[in-house]
């Protein structure tokens, strides 16, 4: 009798009989792409350019070379970098949160100390590690142990040896000879660079970023590779206008001069020699009237490069979803509608965040907790938060709204984020409410047993705070 049987007959007595391994199909018959078969150089782009490792100079060309490439980059690269980030513990547990301060000491995340072990903070890791995906379309690390034991001590000041990370060293997918996969779980199982003096960093000590994947290959999709043929064409043009106006831009020298070989030589003199600068002049004795000079200026008739530049770098950004970046620039549109188109950006960058951070803590998290605690530990999670800029006008009112509904912003944690957000410092460690500030002294309607809003009166970011404070709802 089968399970759906038994559900239709209501007989849930009889007990599911567990599945016998020898009837699950075993093995792996195909493969992912080329590269799983082949090794990390082969690619599936249909432009041969960015296949193999021809396309390292290109890429380098485009985000160094170019404005709008490069800004396009720094849009996603610095809200990431900027965000706040903290490690909360799997649970309360002390234990639990003993770990996730020493993952905070370790990974130098929402703190700065001078003896941590990686040296720098947790931005600068995200910028020489994670990041570079954007620009390569994958990244590795090397997880660099220490040699012996670091004294870190916790928040009671108890002293605690544990072996920590000194250093997430990059691993540039330009220098990979030759990267492996399992070919049942599509981890790298052999990593390779081609380097002098270097060996094969073992599976346990890399970590490996790529974003947008496809078929199982580790090179990714940089983020770049949409941007290329409106930046080739950019660049073709640009090229074009500055022989266009080098040429023409200056004007070419006319000179009429009497017929005579010894006028000739005269002439060809006098067009060599004439030259564009705030004293040059050329001047003809009014007894050879058939002299002349005159000035080719051919300028006016080189077509106008910026209606087709600017188009190119609209194209640019809009590769990377920064529709919002060309409101103002072109002759449609208005920032007025920019809170709705940058929407969608900011939902690439939290997902791009989300991705880095997930994989740093199934990695170099996840080893320094075995090493330390133990395998049965939980990995502390890293949480984060303004990743988007807010309008401080409309913060307020939501802010106001809310409290006019019911809401309570009377707890610190709320405050402090709100604070942020305002720019503003965060509440003292030993702060404490005034006396008559709580949600019991808030007058409620007896009819639906909520507060009573406040009167209406215009927001200010002050009162917004403040109301938020003494008034729960």
């Amino acid at each position: 009798m089968t399970i759906i049987d038994r559900i239709l007959r209501r007989d849930m007595a009889a007990p599911v009989a567990a599945p016998r391994r020898r009837d699950v199909p075993g093995g792996v018959a195909g493969a992912d792409s080329a590269a799983s078969t082949y090794g990390f150089l082969i690619s599936d782009d249909p432009n041969p350019i960015w296949r193999g490792r021809s396309r390292w100079p290109v890429i380098d060309e485009m985000r160094l070379s170019d404005g709008t490439v490069r800004s396009s980059l720094m849009l996603y690269k610095l809200p990431i970098r900027a965000a706040d980030y903290a490690v909360e513990p799997a649970t309360e547990d002390p234990l639990d949160r003993l770990v996730a301060d020493a993952v905070a000491w370790q990974f130098g995340i929402g703190r700065d100390d001078d003896d941590a072990p990686l040296g720098h903070s947790w931005e600068t890791l995200l910028d020489e590690g994670a990041l570079k995906m954007l620009d390569n379309g994958s990244m590795f690390e090397e997880m660099v142990w220490g040699d012996g034991l670091q004294t870190w001590r916790d928040a009671d000041g108890d002293p605690h040896q544990l072996l920590t990370l000194i250093r997430l060293a990059p691993r540039s997918p330009r220098f990979v000879q030759r990267l492996e996969t399992d070919p049942r779980t599509g981890a790298i199982a052999r990593f390779e660079q081609w380097l002098p003096g270097t060996k094969p960093i073992p599976p346990e000590k890399l970590i490996a970023h790529a974003i947008e994947r496809e078929n199982g290959e580790w090179w990714g999709t940089s983020a770049l590779r949409p941007m290329y043929g409106n930046w080739k064409l950019k660049k073709q043009l640009m090229i074009a206008s500055g022989i266009a106006w080098d040429r023409w831009a200056a004007g070419i020298p006319i000179v009429r001069h009497p017929s005579g070989a010894g006028y000739a030589l005269r002439a060809d003199e006098i067009g060599r020699t004439v030259r564009g600068n705030e004293r040059a002049y050329v001047t003809f004795d009014a007894s050879e009237p058939d002299w002349g000079l005159e000035l080719l200026n051919g300028s006016g008739t080189i077509a106008d490069p910026v209606p087709l530049l600017r188009w190119h770098c609209e194209q640019i950004r809009e590769s990377g979803l920064q529709f919002f970046a060309n409101l103002g620039t072109s002759a449609t549109g208005s920032r007025a509608v920019g809170d709705v188109l940058v929407d969608p950006f900011y939902q690439a960058v939290e997902t791009i965040t989300k991705q880095a951070i997930s994989v740093y803590r199934k990695s170099a998290i996840r080893r320094f907790v075995d090493y330390n605690f133990g395998t049965a530990i939980p990995t502390p999670t890293i949480t984060f938060r303004g990743l988007a800029q807010r309008d401080v006008a409309v913060l307020c009112q939501a802010i106001y709204d809310a409290s006019g509904a019911g809401l309570a912003f009377d707890d610190p944690e709320t405050q402090d984020a709100i604070r942020t957000a305002l720019d503003l410092p965060k509440l003292p460690v030993d702060f404490k409410p005034p006396e008559g500030a709580g949600p019991e002294d808030a007058e409620v309607d007896p009819e639906t047993g909520l507060p009573v809003p406040p009167e209406a009166v215009p927001p200010t970011p002050s009162r917004a705070i403040a109301g938020a404070r003494s008034y729960p709802g």
